[in-house]
């Protein structure tokens, strides 16, 4: 089993801490830079909430990476009263999120597995001026995995 499918660190010292250890593996393995930024991040999150979150991390500096033809990123996750948000920026050639050749599976699957949370998910990007994913999950959600049918 692939240690980054089961994270150990998200369920032992939480959201932040495994977020920052993975962007500096990520950054040693790949040779890349990034800068990482965490402010007020509760120490008690849902699991899903942190995993929906950490797997949407994984995914857009993966795409950053793959994509950008840049080697700097920048990451964020900050905590406010209501919700969480996640932001992953690039300043490389950027692409046309509407166009229908960009409707990849990553982006996809960061849609969906935001939505498991009640989450969303925003791209901000344009040819040549860089990406920026954002993610917000609200403090109060419940998982798709809480709702019960009668």
């Amino acid at each position: 089993m692939s240690p980054s499918l089961h994270n150990s660190k998200l369920e032992y010292l939480g959201l932040a801490v495994a977020a920052r250890d993975f962007c500096k593996e990520f950054s040693a393995r790949h040779n890349v830079e990034i800068v990482f930024r965490c402010d007020n991040i509760p120490t008690k999150l849902s699991s899903e909430i942190s995993l929906s979150l950490f797997r949407v991390l994984q995914e857009a500096l993966q795409n950053a990476m793959k994509y950008s033809g840049v080697r700097r990123f920048e990451a964020t996750l900050e905590g406010a009263s209501k919700e969480i948000c996640l932001s992953v920026h690039d300043s490389g050639v950027g692409f046309d999120p509407k166009s229908p050749t960009n409707d990849g599976l990553g982006l996809t699957s960061m849609t969906e597995r935001l939505k498991l949370v009640d989450g969303q998910l925003s791209v901000d990007s344009n040819p040549q001026s860089g990406t920026t994913i954002y993610a917000r999950v609200p403090l109060n959600s419940k998982s798709r995995s809480d709702v019960r049918v009668a």
